[in-house]
């Protein structure tokens, strides 16, 4: 059972992974070597640099936003300050939340609900659930993993508010906003709202790692004096700068996702018994009414071109007739819509 995307080995064309084909090797390779002194000395311990250039772009307060070694990396330092001790999961939705919580002794539970429904009807049923609990934390991921589902700007709102009457936190992460360019739910006058990002996703960079968080100054300052020095990669500061700066690199990534999103929606639908899931984001959710996402991976690792996608059957709500697909480059997306029309033909679906 796969537990993340990104777990297969060198060789496998990986549809598993949600990040930006349009960064590519060739331009990663001139990044770090015009960086490559960064690799000689201590980076900035808290990234100043950076962290100043991505308030300015978000026009958020340097005090009210730390970084991290990705966005997974401010998620741990965010449940080992607050230790919240007990928290709800919309779900389905992202592991480490869970992990994160409950390595600090926090009792986290799961809230599911009808994500093939319509959004007013969908969060009409969560705000209802969640009024028969209370929770010092309610966890969002906005764009969802692995749904893509986008909450509305209301229905945030409403939880923020719901959960500031018994003094509770809401957690949403944003790390897949940026390819439909999803405004940011983040307000300074909300204390009680803490906004994850990576930018791992949209930059393409997951081997270098680097995400923020923003949140009330009393939480932001207490995580910085917690941080360990030099967590930061020296070049993924600069590369990351550097990247954020590329007017090209943004006009390209749109062109590319507007493309191929429409282009793997309309191939896959084409698949008899496969459903695919309204995404606002770089990757889909499908459901299958007669296959399994165990079997499509084996035989698509079996075949002379290797390739795999993200099994869902670990997800809190999902099961194994669910599969996740990220999007890359359109020749390999066409690979695997070739691979799949064959799996579909031999086994008569």
């Amino acid at each position: 059972m796969m537990i993340h995307g990104g777990s297969f080995e060198d060789g496998v064309l990986d549809f598993s992974v949600n990040t930006n084909p349009c960064v590519t090797k060739e331009m990663m390779e001139t990044l770090l070597v015009k960086h490559a002194d960064k690799g000689l000395v201590y980076p900035d311990i808290d990234g100043e640099e950076l962290l100043q250039s991505i308030c300015s772009q978000m026009a958020i307060e340097p005090s009210r936003m730390v970084l991290g070694n990705g966005a997974t990396d401010c998620l741990y330092r965010m449940a080992a300050t607050l230790k919240p001790k007990t928290a709800v999961l919309i779900e389905p939705t992202f592991s480490e939340y869970r992990k994160a919580l409950s390595l600090h002794g926090c009792d986290v539970y799961s809230l599911t609900y009808d994500f093939k429904a319509s959004k007013s009807m969908a969060e009409a049923q969560i705000l209802d659930q969640l009024k028969k609990v209370k929770a010092e934390m309610v966890v969002l991921c906005h764009p969802n993993n692995p749904t893509g589902h986008c909450y509305s700007e209301d229905f945030i709102a409403q939880l923020v508010k719901n959960q500031k009457v018994q003094k509770g936190y809401v957690l949403v992460d944003e790390s897949f906003r940026f390819f439909e360019d999803i405004v940011s739910c983040y307000k300074k006058d909300e204390w009680n709202l803490i906004v994850l990002t990576s930018l791992t996703k949209y930059y393409g960079i997951p081997g270098l790692r680097i995400g923020y968080m923003t949140g009330n100054h009393s939480l932001i300052e207490t995580m910085k004096k917690s941080q360990m020095p030099w967590t930061l990669n020296g070049l993924a500061l600069t590369v990351t700068k550097d990247l954020m700066d590329n007017q090209g690199l943004k006009e390209a990534t749109t062109a590319w996702y507007n493309s191929e999103k429409i282009y793997i929606n309309n191939a896959l639908s084409d698949l008899k018994g496969l459903e695919v899931l309204k995404s606002t984001t770089n990757y889909v959710l499908c459901f299958m009414d007669e296959f399994l996402g165990t079997e499509i991976n084996q035989w698509l690792l079996a075949q002379s071109e290797p390739m795999g996608i993200r099994e869902c059957g670990d997800f809190g709500g999902l099961s194994d007739s669910y599969i996740r697909i990220g999007l890359k480059s359109h020749e390999d997306n066409e690979k695997l819509i070739h691979q799949l029309e064959e799996y579909w033909r031999l086994n008569n679906g």
